[in-house]
């Protein structure tokens, strides 16, 4: 068996590939964003994890992300979205049951959105996901997903 061997050129700067992602935002079109200019910045999730090749399962998870921008400022920098997902799974129920559901919220905000109201944001999407599950049972978790959320986002300083 014979292969060729490239040899790696130093002179080529290797290729980054770009990994987009498309987030679902409440009542509007979703968006499509380059996930590393919209880094994470603070993240709440729960859920359930079986052993083996369980037919059933849920997670549940909410997430801050900034846009990378030039200014130290928030009122004047760039973009935050909050956005959540529920998702459940049972494969020995029916596809329309509550036990298979997918649900995924989200907003956009500006800059002097999220210097002002960013935590009133944070726990509106959480309701807005909350009112969406079909599960009644499954609901109480959203709470444990959005305060795990509030207590990863950057503490204040010099209060």
């Amino acid at each position: 068996m014979h292969a060729t061997i490239t040899p790696i050129n130093p002179d080529k700067p290797a290729q980054s590939v770009i990994k987009h992602r498309t987030i679902t935002l409440t009542n509007r079109a979703p968006i499509r964003i380059d996930e590393a200019k919209w880094p994470v910045i603070a993240e709440g999730s729960c859920g359930s994890s079986y052993y083996g090749d369980a037919p059933w399962g849920w997670e549940m998870s909410i997430r801050v992300r900034a846009q990378e921008h030039d200014s130290k400022y928030l009122i004047t920098g760039g973009r935050y979205l909050i956005h959540a997902k529920y998702s459940t799974y049972d494969e020995q129920k029916e596809q329309d049951d509550d036990l298979n559901q997918t649900v995924r919220v989200g907003r956009l905000l500006a800059g002097n959105q999220a210097a002002t109201d960013l935590w009133k944001h944070i726990f509106e999407v959480g309701e807005e996901l909350r009112s969406r599950i079909g599960n009644e049972h499954m609901r109480r978790h959203v709470t444990y997903a959005v305060d795990a959320c509030f207590a990863k986002l950057p503490a204040h300083e010099g209060w």
